[in-house]
């Protein structure tokens, strides 16, 4: 078995970093994930502390808030790190983030279907770690679930990607596939929107311009799905 060492690009990666940077933070789907990011902190914040002291059985719109409160913490703070990891290079490290994200979404759709708030106080309890690939497959495409998960854990095949076919070696500086990255933008714009006005909704909050924001998401998966079409992507690798 011949093991070939690891390859940088020309330049440092620093400089790599640097320069990729600068060009991801000049797309637009790059503006619209801060926008959406920002704007959940808003609403987060904005939330104030909250008891109850009535019947258990009627906390079922708090217990819902409490933990779409929760998730939205998580699904901020996911985004800013995936965004960050994003903007240097590292896009396979960052769909590890995106696997939470999926994760949260999955919970969040959950607790969100059942107004009687026992979903989202198991959830909040910690007792519905178990089930979360069933709930994923069921409303996404199964292969997705289990890429991320590959990126996610400490073996070979994550690295076995980063091959190149040129020079048959393995690839240990950053890269940009542009249309993956603004793909994985929306996602975070998406998810933050969502987020943003589920919350709102059960604070009784009024969101001046988020379906404007909206809106450009929507907008932005389109210009991504014809441009997907001209460089012959698969839809996979299009929302990979």
């Amino acid at each position: 078995m011949r093991i070939r060492p690891p390859v940088a690009q020309a330049v440092s990666i620093r400089g790599t970093e640097g320069r990729l940077r600068g060009e991801l933070e000049e797309v637009h789907e790059w503006s619209l994930a801060g926008q959406a990011a920002a704007g959940l902190a808003q609403v987060l914040l904005a939330l104030p502390s909250r008891t109850w002291e009535g019947a258990r059985d009627e906390a079922g719109s708090v217990l819902q808030l409490y933990a779409q409160q929760v998730i939205g913490i998580r699904v901020f703070r996911t985004i800013r790190a995936a965004m960050a990891v994003l903007e240097v290079g590292y896009e396979p490290e960052a769909r590890a983030l995106d696997r939470i994200l999926v994760e949260l979404i999955a919970h969040r759709r959950t607790i969100q279907g059942d107004p009687s708030g026992e979903e989202a106080r198991l959830w909040l309890e910690g007792k519905r770690s178990r089930g979360i690939t069933a709930k994923i497959n069921a409303m996404q495409p199964k292969d997705l679930y289990a890429n991320l998960c590959q990126e996610a854990h400490g073996d070979p095949r994550a690295v076995w990607r980063l091959c190149d076919e040129q020079s048959n070696s393995l690839m240990l500086g950053p890269q940009r596939r542009p249309l993956a990255a603004r793909s994985s933008l929306l996602m975070y714009a998406g998810t933050a929107c969502d987020q943003t006005k589920l919350v709102a909704a059960l604070a009784s909050f009024r969101i001046s311009g988020l379906e404007e924001l909206v809106e450009q998401v929507r907008s932005g998966w389109k210009r991504l799905s014809d441009d997907g079409d001209d460089a012959g992507l698969s839809p996979v690798e299009q929302t990979s």
